[in-house]
């Protein structure tokens, strides 16, 4: 008897190791994704703003100078 019982404990016991393993792949996976998704919403923040401060720049270039903005 002493014997299954052991045996049970072994095994509860790799039951338990396995199970921490899955949790912290599994942990280590959601982190990754947050951290992908923070940085693709800090992307499209951005994207608009540079487009406004394009656009910006060059209409204070064709209102100082539209000789200079045509070439460019």
């Amino acid at each position: 008897m002493k014997f299954l019982v052991r045996k049970s404990g072994v095994t509860a016991l790799s039951i338990k190791v396995f199970a921490t393993g899955v949790q912290d792949k599994i942990e280590r996976a959601v982190k990754g994704k947050k951290h992908e998704m923070q940085m693709a919403f800090v992307k499209s923040q951005l994207a608009p703003q540079l487009l406004f401060k394009m656009t910006n720049n060059i209409d204070a270039l064709v209102l100082k100078d539209a000789f200079k903005a045509s070439a460019i």
